[in-house]
């Protein structure tokens, strides 16, 4: 994931909360995820985040998708 992350602590972070841990728990589906993944730098011009650093365009952006959640299928796209 972004900077080498481990995503099983991630998801087990996202657990604990009691938060949703796959995008398909929000009925969102793998192209759903990669269009908020790469829309997400300019919801807010001028703020740095991780995810403009990262410097994604769809195909890394859908293998970021897949590679947090491989779990189980990233989501069932239409």
């Amino acid at each position: 994931a972004l900077y080498g992350q481990d995503t099983g602590a991630f998801r087990a972070r996202l657990r604990r909360l009691g938060l949703p841990q796959h995008p398909a728990d929000m009925g969102l589906s793998e192209d759903d995820v990669v269009k908020v993944l790469l829309a997400a730098p300019d919801t807010r011009p001028g703020r740095f985040t991780i995810v403009e650093d990262a410097d994604l365009d769809e195909p890394k952006a859908r293998s970021l998708v897949r590679s947090i959640w491989s779990d189980r299928e990233a989501a069932h796209s239409p």
